[in-house]
């Protein structure tokens, strides 16, 4: 897994892989101000720097055909950003950040959503801010 990360801060600026990579970044500064340990939200089922609930896991694991991950691995950074790129790219594979971050938020039909915007507007922020 090092390798995909070096390999999506390697790449273009431009790419999508890249736009994958800095819409997470944003992700994680909304969710948790960067802290992979911060205190769990949602009364303790959201854990991790990207705020993940066990369903989100399995729904990964389902998109992956096989049990690849655990529900401690959302306080791995790493594996948690494994997840984020899984759960997009099924979705939203010819998405971008707008898509990524409200689906992460609301589900696979998150993007739809009004009560998503709020939460796109913050990553965007975050995004603009780490220019």
């Amino acid at each position: 897994m090092a390798s995909l990360l070096i390999s999506l801060m390697l790449c273009n600026p431009e790419s999508p892989e890249r736009q994958l990579l800095r819409t997470w970044q944003a992700v994680c500064w909304v969710e948790s101000g960067g802290d992979p340990y911060v205190r769990p939200g949602d009364g303790g089922r959201a854990v991790g720097i990207a705020q993940i609930h066990r369903i989100m896991v399995d729904d990964c694991n389902r998109i992956a055909g096989r049990r690849r991950w655990t529900y401690a691995n959302r306080q791995d950074p790493v594996k948690s950003l494994e997840m984020f790129r899984t759960y997009c790219l099924h979705y939203w594979p010819q998405g971008g950040p707008e898509q990524w971050s409200r689906g992460w938020n609301g589900g696979p039909q998150g993007p739809h959503k009004a009560a998503t915007l709020p939460y796109w507007r913050k990553v965007q922020a975050a995004m603009t801010r780490s220019q």
